[in-house]
């Protein structure tokens, strides 16, 4: 084997080892992080850590971009002392030296970033009651909190609660969870503008009364009590959760507001292209 040819195969090795998989999963983790934590602090009043995340997600976004450019100019050098062609498959790798054949061979991991735990999706499956498979593509990326927010609001409307359960399941809990803190003031505002006046406590039930139909058709597994909680926090009512005994999921809480939303917006037949909502968003 010629003195290139040895140096392609160890250009190659180089590029393969290049963990790019092991950056895009834990920038994936560092982002779904944020997302429990902005649950966390808005039900807590606290403000800390945010951004110390978000910095780190930045961090990690810079280092798999710069690896990625490193395996890009790899392939090109090596394409330009012309050991390979764009679009070849990468060269085999170098017969091991007498010394080496009794070592252990490093097993070579596909370059696919592996996917986050599913435990969104599971409990989704719960709260919607379905679970067909979904057809989900690697490299799809889910919309804003704000534009996942309009389509779960439309579908609400159209009392499709399939097509509802997709969005949410493609969401993730990076963008999924950010639907409780992005819903809170709606609920509350959509919520007076029903009732014609300001929500009070003692407005919950007659609330719930007229949600229920749409919420129930969209989220049948959702906790009973639930809906009186997201109500009950926006007509300022006391805290109930604790008498139920249970803790709120935060998938619960996040489908759960998003959903009301939808129904209050289809109460009061005004389209979910008509909320104010910040477009502006981390992706």
């Amino acid at each position: 084997m010629s003195v290139i040819q040895e140096l392609g195969a160890t250009l190659n090795g180089v590029s393969a080892g290049l963990p790019l998989s092991e950056l895009r999963l834990a920038a994936d983790r560092v982002q779904a992080a944020t997302g429990l934590l902005g649950y966390v602090l808005h039900t807590s009043g606290r403000s800390i850590g945010l951004s110390q995340l978000a910095a780190a997600t930045t961090h990690l976004e810079q280092a798999f971009a710069t690896l990625a450019r490193a395996q890009e100019t790899l392939a090109e050098y090596q394409l330009a002392i012309g050991l390979g062609v764009a679009g070849a498959t990468p060269a085999a790798p170098l017969p091991a030296r007498p010394e080496e054949q009794d070592r252990p061979k490093p097993k070579v991991e596909p370059k696919q970033a592996p996917a986050l735990d599913d435990w969104w999706e599971t409990r989704v499956d719960v709260v919607t009651g379905l679970d067909d498979p979904v057809d989900k593509k690697q490299d799809e990326k889910p919309p804003p909190a704000a534009e996942l927010l309009r389509r779960v609001a439309t579908l609400v409307r159209r009392e499709e609660p399939k097509p509802l359960r997709v969005q949410l399941w493609k969401a993730g809990p990076a963008i999924g969870l950010r639907l409780t803190a992005l819903c809170a003031p709606l609920i509350q505002e959509l919520s007076g503008e029903l009732l014609g006046r300001k929500p009070g406590p003692a407005d919950v039930p007659e609330l719930r009364e007229r949600l229920d139909k749409l919420t129930v058709k969209a989220l049948p597994g959702l906790p009973p009590q639930l809906p009186d909680i997201l109500l009950g926090r926006a007509c300022h009512a006391e805290p109930t959760h604790g008498n139920h005994g249970v803790p709120e999921h935060p998938v619960d809480s996040a489908t759960g507001s998003a959903v009301l939303v939808g129904a209050l917006l289809a109460t009061l037949r005004r389209p979910p292209e008509s909320l104010s909502l910040p477009e502006t968003e981390e992706k």
